[in-house]
């Protein structure tokens, strides 16, 4: 009962927070073509992380330099060519309300990327909120509670397999290569 009367607390804040941050149009054509640093925060659910690796291959085959964030236990859960190039956060990195703390966005903040890919199908408020304070012009998610807030690019997921959507997600992407 607590967690959830501090979920919606959190749900709140983040309403708040984001309540005048207006999505600025852009122009998607090539963006992709573009945008050299990608900021992935990879998925909490164990299924959808094991699949959604194939979107940091395809950053890499097409030359873009990705940047994964995931929990500090799931690291070792990626191939290694891809271990030096982590944010990777503990419990210690959310505050009381399970939102990422001043520190984590500051650094994220620091490190200048261009794109945010969002691979969470499910509700995530700590990605999500990541993804909407972390200064990138373009931001793009899975369609989900709130989404509008959160990405100014959105795929719709009706997928219940994991390896289905997150090929989707990339055809999406593909779009934009140019």
């Amino acid at each position: 009962m607590f967690d959830l009367i501090k979920e919606k607390i959190a749900h709140t804040v983040v309403d708040w927070k984001l309540k005048d941050k207006q999505n600025k149009n852009q122009t998607f054509t090539e963006f992709f073509k573009r945008s050299f640093n990608f900021l992935v925060l990879m998925p909490q659910d164990d299924t959808d992380f094991a699949h959604s690796v194939q979107v940091l291959y395809f950053l890499e085959d097409n030359k873009k330099h990705a940047t994964a964030m995931t929990y500090d236990f799931r690291v070792s859960l990626l191939p290694l060519r891809f271990r030096n190039r982590i944010v990777e956060h503990t419990l210690a990195d959310a505050n009381a309300l399970k939102l990422p703390s001043t520190k984590i966005i500051s650094k994220l903040n620091g490190m200048m990327f261009q794109v945010v890919l969002d691979l969470n199908r499910k509700d995530n408020l700590f990605y999500s909120y990541i993804s909407s304070v972390v200064d990138v012009p373009i931001r793009v998610g899975f369609s989900k509670t709130n989404s509008d807030l959160y990405y100014n690019f959105q795929i719709k997921d009706k997928e219940t397999e994991a390896e289905i959507s997150y090929k989707n997600f990339l055809e999406c992407l593909k779009i934009f290569q140019g």
